[in-house]
């Protein structure tokens, strides 16, 4: 005997009072026997329990009587035995052969028995103690006429039947035997087989029942198994029929029973239940509704099977008193055992009926729900009900390999896998969903398989099959989606769409809603693998041919637009987001209510709204929209639901930023009871630990701190894949690295693009013309092919390639911290790994201001891992790399672009004077122009030359010049830019400078160079990381000082124009004051945009603005800048001015100098009058009298007449 001690004691302590058994005997008035009944299964131990309880007891009671009780015949034996042993009648008497007088004898020495042989002795006797064990009394009928009514001895009863406690002489006093527990079980097992080792495995598959441990016990001695190797063996079917078949009668014997399970059971012996017991060896022993086999009984087709509710409840009756099932509440239940060897006796095509008939039931009663939007709760408490019958089912179509006699039989069960799997799935319980598909899908390609060729299925149930296999391939890509897989999810989404096309290859969907619904999960399948661009599409699509639908209502869409509002916020577009979000959530609330019961999905709204507030910096509202959404989740899918502990989680992360640390662990113990049982939410376990051990840090719990984060990063190793090729180092590790390993709609966070998915971002939208889309972005192309080049294979070659420290440009970028709780710290960026490491993570309650310094010519992998890191807007590279934009594009002129893009991005620009010797040479007005064309020819080579020197890494770090003037003989300026892109995410601003100082051959008053190296050294560090603009005031006086040197040096030389006009009669060069008028002008209007962006971002627009203004640091500086650049300004204006006057100075000067100049020529032309009037006259008369006269003075005047003519 093994075990079992507290069910001797339970004996022992009914049937042994606290006083003794010697007073109760003196008193005969204690008459009333006590009573005890063992109830089990057959092979539970029944019988070896009273054996040891009786021998155990033996000096306790004077007489012990044992009476086999499965028949009346060997009750009536054993009362006779009984008689002739107590000496009441003689053995070969006639009384000892009549059963009623030895039973009559017997019931009356039980209740006065006396010790003495002489009954008529009495002064001499004493009243004797007895134990009467009726053993396996499974039809309790036959004790009613010998159940001893009186007398102070014990019976022990043992029976199959549940019933046997309430007996009407037992009352209630007795117990169900249950199997040996698990290390009872190991324990015996071990005994017997003389085997050492982990046997638990062997006890659980058969359930702890004794007579089951002890017959595979002789097994694993008469094969000598190992504990492993019996187990697979077992597992297999055939072997585990072979195995209950096994004669060890011998074996049995020496270890005290004998009897098989086969034997023990009787199932042979079964009259109207063994039909049902049939069918219940197919469902889930643990509990089988008792409405799914009375529901609709008319659908079996097995004859045996109860019918009717009569038939049904004679069936049961006779499964109980076999206790070969119990019933508790409405339900079945049955030991497996049982159900093991009950299906052992079937053979094939009793199986394959038995099957289809339990297959058949459960399609009866479950509750289907069309293939659509199918996420309602209202079906779910019926399914949990029957749910595990589809388990046992499945379990037992793959292991018995049973096959369904019709295509009808086929595809009800396949669809009866794929509605469970969904209602699985959706309730949260991924790991049982899955197998259902996966085998779902095998019996319908199967039978898709069996028509060969397809024509020969005919197009009905062609579509039956094709549709039936597009919801399975929709509902493995949903699973794949939860469990973040994202090739998978891709690959079913893909087949599910191309089906839906082929199927419903019209224009107008009618009333089917699938085509819909498969775009919106090609979108999803997108997003998981980060394509967002093309999520963004599918899902707008999804609308679009959702609205096509007959009786369209908005709620129909929630989903793709849930969606949508998701991928616009991953893609930063955080209002479109928010606007498409809302609206959403208003219509659902207009239909369903705010405290929508309908199904979780006005809670998805309600969370990724949360989301979006919360990256807006609008930590209370993202608070508000995250509770609601937790409170929607409990009330619909319930507490256990991983996406109500992925609202836990945001609510934490809430809770911690408040630095509510008590609140916060309360929701991440809340989430990790949720994701830690279960093997595919390690993921969110992990991030759920990491962020938990932040939490025991700021608690001052640093031993449990230091084991989640511990634990947490282990995990993080083991699902994460890597990044880059390189794994992050544990010391690096940040909750958002662990969001990314999380489906996209349960992220906390927006997800931290690559480089090259950036670049490809900018490639795919510069690759969108003026054809396809209202907003072109033909003006990206060079930027797209400049970010390109790394990812290109032969196009770039970064330096130190091969290695970690890599530089590629990276050792221009300094970067600058700035906490609100601490001074700010300058750190290196070697490499873009380093890069990636360097995302500020703000601690708790506190706000970061992050700068980045990027110096001098970028490479391409800088920037694309820097844009995809803080996520800027490639405008901002493409207006500072504006030399490049228009290259190869003449017919394209997108800068400058309107103010209203500019929201986040401010140019500064500053300038360096430079000094060239010429000594003992001065220039003249022509030569000046000439080198002001020369420099302008060179401005234009040094802006190819630089395009071209990018498409490598030798140029990285130089400087970019914009402009270049020729000043004078002696003097020069350089202008450069300072862009800056001003980001907020939470509680983390992020600054990007682009500055690189020129190269001037004499140094300059200040130098560029010193800005990323020495930055902050005169602000408050702590206001820095608060305030956005006060954090650029260096900046903006920097570029203030180079301007105002450079109107010192413009206003020197207007200056000494002016006074050397002034003292010289020459005028001066009108050229060189219009070359200066016009730098001034374009200075000028540079100063009034920064004017303008200070104002802007100051909130000192208006006067009254300025007089209102609170006494504070950042407000005294931003008033200072305005009134400085203000200064510029006017400086500006009046140097222009000034040239301008100088310019009509010069114009008045070469007036009155032609105007002298008109006098003196008119003078001359006086004089010259004058001799002409004598000598045009004597010119003439001479000419005439040196002619020959002769002939015309013969008949004419005389020649005095032609003299005084003259």
């Amino acid at each position: 005997f093994f075990g079992r001690s507290d069910v001797l004691r339970e004996i022992s302590g009914t049937f042994f009072s606290s006083s003794e058994v010697e007073d109760n005997l003196e008193d005969e008035g204690a008459n009333e026997a006590k009573t005890f009944a063992i109830c089990g299964p057959g092979g539970i131990g029944k019988t070896q329990i009273a054996t040891e309880f009786a021998y155990s007891h033996k000096d306790q009671f004077d007489a012990i009587f044992w009476i086999f009780a499965a028949t009346a015949i060997k009750v009536s034996e054993g009362f006779s035995k009984i008689a002739i042993e107590l000496g009441l009648v003689d053995p070969d008497s006639v009384d000892s052969r009549d059963p009623v007088v030895t039973r009559d004898l017997v019931k009356g020495w039980l209740a006065n028995p006396l010790k003495a042989g002489d009954l008529s002795d009495e002064e001499h006797s004493g009243r004797a103690s007895w134990l009467l064990v009726f053993d396996n009394a499974d039809d309790l009928t036959i004790l009613e006429d010998v159940w001893p009514l009186d007398g102070p001895g014990c019976v022990l009863l043992t029976s199959r039947d549940p019933l046997a406690k309430q007996f009407n002489y037992l009352g209630m006093t007795g117990i169900d035997l249950k199997p040996f527990h698990a290390e009872e079980g190991e324990l015996f097992l071990n005994r017997l087989t003389g085997k050492e080792g982990d046997s638990a495995a062997i006890v659980e598959l058969l359930g702890g029942l004794p007579l089951a441990i002890t017959q595979m016990a002789g097994v694993i001695i008469r094969r000598d198994l190992s504990f492993d190797e019996f187990v697979r063996t077992y597992n297999e079917e055939e072997c585990r029929k072979e195995m209950f078949q096994l004669n060890l009668g011998h074996q049995n014997r020496r270890f005290g029973y004998e009897h098989t399970l086969a034997s023990v059971w009787a199932l042979d012996s079964l009259k109207r239940g063994r039909s049902l017991l049939e069918v219940l060896s197919f469902l889930d022993p643990d509990g089988i509704p008792e409405a799914l086999l009375t529901t609709h009984p008319e659908i079996i087709s097995l004859e045996t099977f109860p019918k009717s509710l009569f038939s049904y409840h004679t069936a049961r009756t006779e499964l109980l008193q076999y206790s070969l099932i119990s019933r508790i509440a409405e339900t079945i239940q049955v030991h497996r055992l049982i159900q093991d060897v009950t299906r052992m006796k079937l053979d094939q095509p009793e199986m394959t009926a038995v099957f289809s008939a339990a297959v058949s039931l459960v399609t009866s009663v479950w509750p289907f729900e069309a293939f659509g939007w199918r996420h309602g709760v209202a079906r779910w408490r019926e399914c949990e009900k029957i749910f595990p019958q589809v388990l046992c089912l499945r379990q037992h179509h793959n292991r018995l390999n049973v096959h369904l006699s019709s295509f009808d039989a086929d595809m009800l069960f396949a669809k009866l896998l794929t509605d469970a799997g969904w209602y699985s799935s959706e309730s949260g319980n991924l790991a049982d969903s899955l197998p259902l598909f996966i085998d779902a899908q095998s019996i319908v390609e199967q039978l898709r398989s069996s028509f060969s060729p397809p024509s020969l299925m005919d197009g009905g149930k062609m579509e039956q099959v094709d549709s039936l296999l597009a919801e399975i391939h929709h509902n493995i890509g949903c699973v794949s989606t939860e469990i973040n897989d994202p090739k998978g999810a891709l690959t079913h989404f893909e087949v599910f769409n191309n089906l839906m096309i082929q199927i419903l290859n019209t224009e107008s969907p009618g009333k089917d809603k699938r085509l819909a619904i498969s775009w919106n999960e090609l979108g999803n399948g997108y997003m998981l693998s980060e394509m967002w661009e093309k999520g963004l599409e599918c899902f707008k699509t999804s609308i679009s041919t959702m609205k096509r639908v007959n009786g369209f209502k908005y709620t129909d869409i929630s989903f793709p637009i849930v969606n949508l509002g998701l991928a616009y916020w991953f893609t930063n577009q955080l209002e479109e987001a928010s606007k498409t979000l809302l609206e959403g959530l208003r219509h659902r609330e207009d239909t369903y209510g705010v405290d929508d019961k309908e199904s979780f999905i006005t809670g998805r709204f309600l969370y990724a709204l949360g989301n979006v507030k919360t990256a807006q910096g609008r930590s209370q509202e993202g608070h508000s929209y995250h509770s609601r959404a937790l409170s929607q989740y409990l009330s619909t899918i319930g507490k256990n639901h991983h996406r109500t502990g992925d609202a836990y989680m945001k609510m934490a992360e809430h809770y911690f930023s408040f630095e509510q640390y008590d609140e916060a662990l309360l929701h991440l113990n809340q989430a990790l009871r949720i994701f830690a049982p279960r093997a595919f939410l390690k993921p969110e376990k992990a991030r759920a630990l990491f962020k938990r051990s932040s939490v025991f840090k700021a608690l001052g719990q640093p031993e449990k701190a230091v084991a989640d984060r511990k634990e947490s990063v282990e995990l993080y190793y083991r699902v994460s894949s890597e990044i880059d090729g390189v794994s992050k180092r544990s010391d690096d590790l940040a909750d958002v690295d662990f969001d990314r390993n999380i489906a996209f709609w349960s992220r906390s966070s927006q997800p931290l693009l690559q480089p090259e998915e950036y670049a490809n971002a900018v490639s795919a939208h510069a690759n969108s013309g003026n054809q396809a889309s209202l907003y072109p972005g033909l003006n990206f192309a060079n930027l797209a092919s400049f970010l390109q080049q790394p990812f290109t294979h032969g196009t770039y070659t970064p330096r130190g390639v091969g290695t970690e420290s890599t530089m590629d440009g990276f050792e221009f970028v300094q970067k600058y911290l700035f906490p609100s709780s601490t001074d700010g710290r300058m750190e290196a960026v070697r490499s873009p790994i380093e890069m990636k490491r360097a995302v500020a993570v703000p601690k708790p309650g506190e706000e970061t201001h992050t700068i980045l310094f990027l110096r001098g010519l970028p490479s391409p992998m800088s920037l694309s891992t820097i844009g995809a890191i803080y996520r800027i807007d490639p405008e901002f590279f493409q207006r500072h790399l504006d030399f490049r934009s228009t290259v190869g594009r003449i017919d394209y002129f997108p800068l400058p672009s309107l103010p209203s893009t500019s929201g986040k991005m401010i140019e500064l620009t500053y300038i360096s004077i430079g000094r060239r010797e010429t000594p003992g040479k001065q220039h003249r007005p022509r030569e000046m122009d000439l080198m002001r064309q020369a420099s302008y020819k060179a401005m234009s080579r040094y802006v190819h030359d630089i395009d071209t020197q990018m498409a490598t890494s030798d140029a990285l770090g130089n400087s970019m010049v914009r402009s270049f003037d020729v000043l004078d003989d002696t003097h020069f300026a350089i202008e450069q830019r300072i862009s800056i892109y001003m980001d907020q995410n939470g509680h983390n601003r992020t600054k990007i400078t682009t500055a690189k100082p020129a190269e001037p051959s004499s140094p300059s008053a200040q130098s560029s160079a010193l800005l990323a190296s020495e930055y902050g050294k005169t602000l408050d560090k702590k206001l820095i990381a608060t305030e956005q603009f006060y954090a650029l005031h260096e900046l903006f006086i920097f570029c203030a000082f180079s301007h105002s040197q450079y109107l010192n040096i413009i206003e020197s030389k207007i200056d000494s124009e002016t006074a050397f006009q002034a003292s010289s009669d020459q005028i001066g060069d009108q050229s060189n004051i219009l070359y200066r008028q016009r730098m001034l002008e374009a200075h000028a209007n540079r100063l009034r945009t920064t004017i303008g962006v200070i104002r802007a971002f100051s909130g000192l627009s208006t006067p009254e603005q300025l007089e209102r203004t609170t006494d504070t640091v950042p407000r005294r500086a931003a008033k200072s800048l305005l009134i400085d650049y203000q200064h510029l300004l006017s400086r500006t204006e009046r140097l222009s001015t000034q040239c301008q006057a100088q310019t009509t100075l010069l114009m008045n000067r070469a007036m009155i100098a032609e105007s002298t100049k008109a006098i003196q020529q008119a003078r001359e032309v006086t004089k010259l009058t004058r001799l002409a009037f004598v000598f045009v006259p004597l010119s003439f008369t001479a000419s005439v009298c040196g002619m020959n006269l002769e002939p015309f003075i013969r008949d004419g005047p005389s020649l005095w007449v032609w003299f005084a003519l003259s």
